[in-house]
């Protein structure tokens, strides 16, 4: 089951460490964006969701509250604390991508003029993709978290 934890701006890699070191498995959804500057594209690592933890744990008891709770930067758990439901948590395992950084998603545009993802994250979440803007080489996917609507942006490249 995945809790979601607000932490304090800017500190979401120190808590997920923490987490880490007491024993359990947390997440920090990141992504490759590439950004141009001058001319020229630049690779920008961004958190996806600034300042929220992801949690993955069976379930929360109050022994692992209170190790949780005494984290610098923590700020409080979402909910009472409560799990996502089964839907976002299938989203935010597939943005967590395993602890591992979102690279772009490759994409052809087939004979219809239709863009076809070949793999990555945005070919897993294709139906919750509302806007695409190849040129800027991202994709926008409307993510729910704790019920609330979220925009997300991913890179995508054409191969």
């Amino acid at each position: 089951m995945i809790y979601t934890l607000q932490v304090k701006p800017k500190t979401e890699i120190d808590v997920m460490k923490s987490i880490e070191s007491l024993g359990y498995t947390a997440y920090v959804p990141r992504e490759e964006r590439q950004i141009r500057k001058r001319g020229k594209w630049h690779s920008q690592i961004n958190t996806i969701f600034p300042s929220y933890v992801f949690l993955d744990v069976a379930h929360i008891d109050d022994n692992m509250y209170h190790k949780i709770k005494k984290i610098d930067g923590f700020i409080r758990f979402l909910g009472s604390p409560s799990p996502l439901s089964a839907t976002e948590s299938e989203q935010i395992k597939w943005l967590c991508n395993q602890g591992n950084i979102i690279t772009p998603s490759h994409y052809i545009i087939d004979e219809n003029s239709k863009i076809k993802f070949l793999d990555g994250v945005a070919m897993n979440l294709q139906h919750l993709i509302v806007d695409i803007k190849l040129r800027q080489k991202r994709v926008k996917l409307k993510i729910t978290v704790e019920g609330k609507s979220f925009v997300v942006t991913l890179p995508v490249k054409k191969v």
